[in-house]
């Protein structure tokens, strides 16, 4: 069966990254040995459907290494899905990371990107605007790589097979090195795909089939397994825990706000999940003390400064066509916007779950920051996520969900340090993992804590804890 590669030909002379050089394939790529890195390799694209799509799934790219291991990067989209799901398949697990996407997804051209770290094992991800961490790949300078791409979605010796996908913009880059230039063999780059490849990617994913199990579209490892869910790392705003900003990209941009500029975002996000802000309010919280016209002239001013900075993020809109001021944006991951998209859905899945435990797991809005006008909000947000959390775990069963329960049992601790439920929860999973001292340590530190919170002992007993749990139990 012949071979089909596809070959791409950036010049060095082309711009790319700082420290990194890009390289020239028809030089040096082969197709009949292991690639060894020294320290960084990226491989960026762009994809766009050939003809319109209902739905995605496939490997956009698989890594094998000379250790006979497979590492497999997996989408899967659904039209008109606010987000795409990326599924890493390495060894016997499979991750999930939930990526959001907008409108234009694959309609026009998407940018795709694969940044990886042989020295610290790291690798980056990014589909559109937003970017996932993946750890523990595994991924050593000490270990050869060959690369394929996108089998099955663009390419195939079939002579009958239409493309899914059409690719362009293909361009590897590797770390610059100080030393003579033949040593550049080392860092060739493969992009080779073969029919034989399509069918062990099919025997890989039958044979794993069977170890995975698939509850509510997620995949896990086992019963009690965590996905890990990393928030997107560029064109992204923070107000749980603290506040932070991240460019388009992934530059920390947060000492670019000034505490009035700060404030005056962080408004606009808080209100714009409701009808808006009004000039009346934007008075009274920032210039109560000013005339109408000074506060129009310092909106203008600082909405502008503003603006300039949001531009380093994406695409965005300010506008008050209601009479009031709200902030919206498709590019920009706003955590506060996503947490009251998943606090509205009716009922959540394990991904939603997960999802919402990653954007509050650093706590409250702004714990650090003193804004009058947002007690309220900080309220409303800490027992919104209380009651959830806990009306979550009445629905999870102890045996099966131990580790989920007992993270969503420490994250409603930094809402409400002195939370009973809570308590109840993290004990009765110590319990179940078979860790009895750790159950023991946290009961006493929750006494101690409520002993000096109130000057009164607590009154239940280490041993009637468990009868308050309220998870259920396998039978």
């Amino acid at each position: 069966m012949g071979m089909l590669f596809f070959l791409f030909s950036p010049a060095y002379g082309e711009s790319s990254d700082k420290g990194m050089k890009q390289v020239e394939n028809n030089r040096f790529w082969r197709t009949d040995k292991f690639i060894y890195f020294k320290e960084k390799l990226t491989v960026a694209l762009l994809i766009r459907q050939q003809e319109p799509l209902y739905n995605l799934s496939g490997v956009l790219f698989k890594i094998t290494s000379n250790d006979q291991s497979d590492r497999l990067f997996l989408i899967d989209w659904q039209k008109d899905a606010s987000q795409a799901d990326l599924f890493v398949l390495y060894n016997n697990s499979v991750k999930k990371y939930p990526i959001p996407v907008d409108s234009a997804f694959i309609r026009n051209k998407t940018p795709v990107r694969l940044d990886i770290n042989f020295k610290t094992d790291e690798a980056l991800f990014t589909l559109g605007n937003n970017s996932i961490v993946l750890h523990h790949l595994r991924f050593s300078i000490h270990n050869g790589y060959r690369f394929s791409l996108l089998p099955q979605l663009a390419y195939s010796d079939d002579p009958e097979f239409r493309p899914r996908l059409d690719v362009s913009g293909v361009t590897v880059q590797v770390s610059q090195s100080k030393v003579n230039s033949t040593v550049w063999i080392w860092f060739l780059v493969i992009i080779c795909v073969d029919v034989i490849i399509f069918f062990l990617i099919h025997r890989v994913r039958r044979k794993r089939k069977g170890r995975f199990q698939h509850e509510n579209d997620m995949v896990v490892q086992q019963p009690d397994a965590l996905s890990e869910v990393v928030l997107p790392v560029k064109s992204a705003v923070y107000l749980f825990g603290r506040f932070h900003v991240y460019d388009a990209r992934g530059e920390d941009i947060t000492k670019s706000f000034s505490p009035l500029l700060k404030e005056i975002l962080c408004l606009l996000i808080i209100y714009s999940q409701r009808n808006g802000i009004s000039f009346d309010k934007l008075k009274e919280f920032l210039w109560a003390d000013k005339g109408d016209a000074s506060v129009r002239n310092n909106r203008a001013v600082y909405f502008g400064r503003l603006k300039g900075i949001l531009e380093k993020l994406g695409t965005f809109d300010i506008n008050n066509d209601t009479g009031y001021w709200k902030l919206r944006s498709s590019d920009i991951f706003i955590d506060y916007f996503r947490y009251k998209e998943l606090l509205a859905k009716d009922s959540m899945n394990k991904a939603d779950i997960e999802e919402l435990l990653a954007v509050v797991s650093n706590g409250n809005l702004l714990p650090t920051t003193d804004y009058e006008w947002m007690d309220p909000f900080k309220d409303e947000a800490s027992n919104e996520t209380i009651e959830t959390l806990l009306r979550v775990a009445a629905n999870l069963n102890m045996q099966d969900d131990t580790r989920l329960i007992l993270k969503l049992a420490d994250i409603i601790f930094k809402f409400d340090y002195l939370n009973e439920h809570a308590l109840y929860l993290k004990c009765k999973a110590y319990g179940v993992l078979g860790q009895h001292a750790g159950a023991k340590n946290a009961y006493d530190k929750f006494v101690e804590e409520y002993k000096r919170a109130y000057g009164t002992a607590f009154n239940v007993p280490f041993n009637d804890l468990d009868s308050k749990c309220t998870c259920h139990h396998r039978p």
